[in-house]
């Protein structure tokens, strides 16, 4: 695999994985039952360490100046506009729209080797 590819496949890995570990301790918040709440906790870590091991490797390949404000961005990115409507029905208003944008510019912005 590319080294472009794998790294690729490593920020993916890392922004799921880090959203999925997100949505698990909204829920675990949401829980009304000890039994749910570790239940969801445990999801949440386990996602935690996917994330974390993935970064890792990502900053084997990627500066760390690049990759934290990448993937931490990124992972903001999917969680206010599409985890947070898919798993609670949360729309974002045009003002966060707008922040979600300025985020993406400035990604943008960090990620460009210049």
């Amino acid at each position: 695999m590319p080294k472009s590819w794998l790294m690729i496949a490593l920020i993916a890995v890392n922004v799921v994985s880090t959203g999925l570990s997100v949505v698990a301790f909204k829920h675990a918040g949401m829980a009304l039952e000890p039994r749910g709440f570790l239940w969801q906790q445990i999801q949440g870590n386990f996602w935690g360490f996917v994330s974390v091991l993935a970064f890792t490797f990502l900053t084997r390949h990627l500066a760390l100046n690049v990759a934290y404000p990448l993937t931490v961005g990124l992972a903001v990115l999917l969680v206010q506009l599409v985890f947070a409507r898919l798993f609670f029905g949360e729309a974002p208003t045009p003002t966060q729209i707008t922040g979600a944008l300025l985020i993406a510019a400035g990604i943008v912005l960090v990620a460009s080797r210049r």
